[in-house]
């Protein structure tokens, strides 16, 4: 398999892209349509407004192709493989991303470790779909085989009634059909009924468990050498030995029937969709993915688990107090007022359901911090400042502070960090400036007249995220 390195919102021509795939004009239009559905693949020419190029603030470069009719960026971290070509795209803070080859992979492990943390997080808080719901080839043998690692091969557990064996005893049928001897008045047998479970070792699923993942090893084996997962060559059987997929999507259903063992019945979906996906898809489909397309989303959970933010803390397990807080159970982000809504008609007040909720707040050591986890790749030297937060993430980070202003002073507590973090290969943090507002920095009661700038270690801030 063709692997290739590539990097997030970097730019490429169609040219590019058509000779990483080695494909015919069509074919790789076919390829990019299809990335592009899934929100892979951006389409940037001549044509795209102001508005949709300033969302991708990390595009550099774009002079370059200016004989191309259409450059294309990729919005998505980790790894996508189409037929023979496997892409790893890498974060666009990395500036070292092509090397990693050279060092095992090991900052896309990390990064897939922590992916797949979130989404498992995420997927247990609002039980949502994730972007591997259509067609992935990927996703759902790697599903197979960290199932195999739990649970093992599929079982279907045969009863062998014996005499006089080492299972369980059947009193009711060695009472029913054995003859009792009875001393000082007390009943006793000499053969006794036991039941054993025997493990069917030729049962048809259990085999085609084993082929599929013997199967689904041998066809992605490059691709599980690079992220460090343990192919399984099972047995010699192949999949077609079982029969037509018809013939064995039948007997999965009717087996489905008759388990009622979870962990049994969640193999034999995984079973099915790798059939499916395997079977029933045209080439031009058959695109695999494992990463996300809102990498912005993940680091602003790693940095929530890293600082270990405090909006979902009651305000009693913080020790504080809140006279405002009409509710003894109120969590820290209540204290953040709701806009209020009045009909003339009506003179009736209504509260929203919403209000600004920032990223993250911590309150530890008589103090508050507040932090804004943000996903960009900035540039601010003594020449230029580009590709960063814009002035709405401004003005939010000094109405967070005032929103939390009556708190602090109730409770005599100090605004000490009101922060933008940032992402970055380096191995230590670095504060490299600040910004501010002038007709907010005075604003009566804030203490923070500047919001800072950091850079932080994003391998040491994944390397906690997975550990917890």
């Amino acid at each position: 398999m063709k692997v290739e390195i590539l990097q997030e919102l970097k730019p490429y021509s169609f040219n590019q892209i058509k000779r990483i795939f080695n494909k015919s004009d069509v074919s790789t239009e076919d390829i990019l349509k299809s990335l592009g559905m899934t929100n892979i693949v951006r389409k940037i020419n001549k044509d795209i407004q102001e508005t949709e190029l300033e969302e991708l603030l990390n595009i550099e470069n774009i002079e370059v192709f200016e004989n191309e009719s259409d450059i294309f960026v990729f919005k998505f971290v980790g790894m996508i493989v189409v037929e023979e070509v496997c892409l790893i795209i890498y974060p666009k803070y990395l500036s070292d991303y092509k090397i990693d080859r050279d060092r095992n992979y090991s900052d896309l492990r990390q990064i897939l470790k922590v992916i797949k943390k979130y989404k498992f997080k995420e997927q247990k808080i609002d039980g949502s779909g994730s972007i591997f719901s259509k067609y992935n080839l990927l996703s759902t043998a790697l599903e197979l085989i960290e199932d195999y690692h739990e649970n093992g091969l599929y079982r279907n557990d045969q009863q062998i009634i014996e005499v006089n064996g080492d299972g369980e005893i059947l009193w009711e049928k060695t009472i029913n059909e054995s003859q009792a001897y009875f001393s000082q008045n007390r009943p006793f047998y000499l053969d006794i009924f036991n039941v054993s479970q025997i493990n069917d070792k030729d049962d048809y699923f259990r085999r085609l468990h084993a082929a599929i993942l013997t199967d689904l090893s041998k066809k992605l084996k490059e691709i599980f050498d690079i992220i460090n997962v343990e192919s399984l060559l099972l047995t010699d059987e192949k999949i077609e030995n079982f029969g037509s997929y018809e013939y064995i999507n039948t007997n999965i259903d009717r087996e489905m029937r008759t388990q009622f063992v979870t962990s049994r019945v969640e193999v034999l979906k995984l079973i099915k969709r790798y059939l499916l996906e395997s079977e029933s898809f045209s080439s031009n489909q058959k695109i695999s993915f494992l990463g996300t397309s809102s990498f912005n989303l993940v680091w602003e959970d790693v940095c929530s688990v890293v600082f270990g933010n405090n909006l979902k803390t009651p305000l009693k397990e913080l020790g504080l107090k809140y006279s405002e807080n009409v509710k003894n159970s109120a969590l820290l982000v209540d204290v953040i007022p709701k806009p209020i809504w009045k009909s003339n008609e009506f003179n009736v007040e209504h509260s929203a359901k919403r209000t600004l909720i920032p990223d993250i707040v911590v309150v530890e050591n008589e103090g508050i911090y507040i932090y804004d986890a943000k996903y960009y790749k900035i540039v601010l030297d003594d020449k230029k400042v580009e590709k960063q937060p814009g002035v709405e993430d401004i003005t939010k980070q000094y109405l967070y502070e005032l929103a939390f202003k009556n708190l602090a002073n109730e409770n005599n507590l100090e605004f000490k960090e009101n922060s933008f973090i940032l992402p970055t290969d380096k191995e230590d943090p670095v504060h490299i400036g600040e910004v501010s507002l002038d007709f907010l920095r005075n604003l009566n009661g804030l203490n923070q007249s500047k919001i800072d700038v950091y850079l932080m270690p994003a391998r040491e801030f994944f390397k906690r995220y997975v550990e917890r």
